[in-house]
């Protein structure tokens, strides 16, 4: 079985077989069609083809995620999974990053008007600015604690090491059991 790729960047085109892989310079190769057998070369051209095509797309997919970022949308993974959905559609894709960003807008706006968080306003602040951005875990332990932030850290802190422990063990029981069904 043998296998033809090519890497633009380097002008090489690569053919792997079963025992070994092959480089060619482009530069080294002569096409003739003499040969009845020219579906290899006709392969060979073609996947050059594609690739180049690929590159191009890479350069203009990432082209587009730059713009995305230059305009104030700073999810990458949200940015790049919904380019990918409107299939490159610029237009498409920041219409689409403008309808999550006013629906997040519309759900912060009637949790920010609940008497309740209100009340723990200042507190709430300081939890987001130190990174504890659930604000519905963030107003049940203020409540517990009847708003002093200084427990609220510690419970917060305490229930962050428990998350990233089991974190840990599940991904050391993938890592010793990788067939494990559960």
């Amino acid at each position: 079985m043998m296998n033809a790729t090519t890497t633009s960047s380097n002008s090489v085109l690569i053919v792997k077989t079963e025992s070994q892989e092959i480089r060619i310079p482009y530069s080294s190769i002569s096409l003739s069609f003499e040969n009845s057998n020219t579906s290899f070369v006709k392969s060979a051209i073609s996947l050059t083809k594609q690739e180049e095509s690929k590159e191009c797309n890479t350069n203009e997919f990432e082209s587009k995620l730059a713009l995305l970022r230059e305009k104030g949308y700073t999810n990458e993974k949200v940015n790049e999974r919904v380019l990918r959905n409107q299939k490159g559609d610029l237009e498409r894709t920041i219409k689409r990053l403008e309808f999550f960003r006013e629906k997040k807008e519309n759900k912060l706006q009637k949790i920010n008007d609940k008497p309740i968080v209100k009340k723990y306003r200042e507190q709430l602040d300081i939890l987001s600015d130190k990174g504890y951005h659930k604000i519905g875990m963030n107003i049940r332990l203020l409540r517990q604690n009847n708003g002093d932030i200084d427990e609220t850290i510690a419970q917060l802190n305490s229930l962050q090491e428990k998350r990233n422990f089991k974190k840990l063990n599940k991904q050391q029981s993938k890592t010793n059991c990788p067939n494990r069904r559960k």
